[in-house]
């Protein structure tokens, strides 16, 4: 049997992807820096200082009036595949790589909303919004950021605004990133070339935060957070995300209208390895998935939705795949059982290309 979480169960239903339908724009996150006042940033604290800012933080979160039924779970409590479970579910979490006691996480039930405690900054608020809600998930992080400021006081000047550990992080302190399934604009174009279709001040990268875009996946994010409000940082992220969604509406459009044998042969042979491979890695696993999730786009795959497609970008992820395991797999075992969880998944797939 897999060893039992620490994480809430209700996690382990919930995944970001598979509440929007939307093929092309599934999940933006946005995540708050804030830090407190007169206290030495995280890394720059010892131990007993960590703990002893985290009881501090820990409390007032409990007591939020804001969150719905808060749940904190001590670095120490949980083990290395419930902080991976939690990085693969919020996606975003880039600070979660040196763990030291006196840090922390909370987490509300409606599983958008994370805070970690004491990693780079003392506070990062992270609210993921699936259904482009982005007036409702602004001002639910908005809400908890200003609760938590009436009790703990953040690091404010007016020269720098909120100050965080990362200066590029100062100002605001707000970052939003938005997915984009892009598979036949980044075919056409480099991200080079993409990025000039792009305004000045956003980024663009993979999930890897790098330019491997494995699964076709393509991050936009804001640069700067100084110098710039939070609506300013909304309308630039939505505007841009708007505009390489129509470019790749576009491209789709063209696809349809005259069908190119090399997208038609990458969806055929996607639904060949996913419904015929033993063993299977991330990574090819994301970019089968990524021609099938293009394929139901087009009305040439049937037997599967964009919804569920989405909820499987997440679910053959590592440490999603050990958790819906029946036994404890062992490492090396992973990509034989990807494999199977994904042809019994997918084994209503049927191609309709003519």
């Amino acid at each position: 049997m897999t060893k039992k979480s620490k994480l809430p169960d209700s996690l382990f239903k919930a995944s970001p992807w598979s509440k929007n339908s939307t093929p092309i724009w599934p999940l933006s996150t946005f995540v708050l820096h804030r830090n407190l006042k007169e206290k030495l940033f995280p890394e720059k604290l010892d131990e007993k200082e960590l703990n002893k800012l985290k009881n501090q933080i820990k409390a007032v979160l409990l007591n939020s009036k804001v969150l719905k039924n808060p749940t904190f779970l001590d670095i120490d409590e949980l083990s290395q595949r419930d902080r991976e479970y939690l990085y693969e579910h919020f996606n975003t979490l880039q600070e979660m790589k040196n763990f030291r006691s006196g840090q922390g996480f909370c987490l509300d039930e409606t599983n958008n909303v994370l805070i970690t405690v004491n990693f780079i900054d003392h506070i990062c608020i992270h609210v993921n919004d699936s259904n482009s809600q982005w007036d409702e998930t602004y001002k639910k992080m908005n809400s908890i950021d200003q609760e938590l400021n009436s009790f703990l006081q953040f690091a404010y000047t007016e020269q720098f605004g909120f100050l965080t550990a990362d200066p590029s992080f100062c100002g605001t302190g707000l970052v939003i990133e938005s997915l984009l399934h892009i598979p036949l604009l980044l075919q056409e174009k480099k991200p080079i070339e993409i990025i000039h279709h792009m305004d000045n001040g956003i980024m663009l990268a993979s999930l890897a935060r790098n330019l491997d875009f494995t699964g076709d996946i393509g991050i936009i994010q804001n640069n700067y957070t100084l110098g710039t409000s939070e609506d300013q940082i909304i309308h630039l992220l939505h505007t841009n995300a708007l505009k390489l969604m129509g470019l790749e509406k576009e491209l789709q459009q063209k696809v349809e209208e005259k069908p190119s044998a090399v997208i038609k042969d990458k969806i055929s042979r996607a639904i060949g390895t996913l419904t015929s491979s033993f063993q299977m890695d991330t990574k090819e696993a994301l970019s089968a998935l990524s021609m099938i999730k293009l394929g139901i786009q087009l009305n040439w795959i049937k037997g599967s939705d964009i919804k569920e497609v989405n909820k499987l970008f997440f679910d053959i992820q590592r440490a999603h795949l050990m958790q819906l395991s029946d036994v404890e797999p062992d490492i090396k075992e992973l990509p034989e059982h990807r494999s199977h969880f994904l042809k019994s998944t997918l084994s209503n797939l049927s191609l309709n290309i003519k």
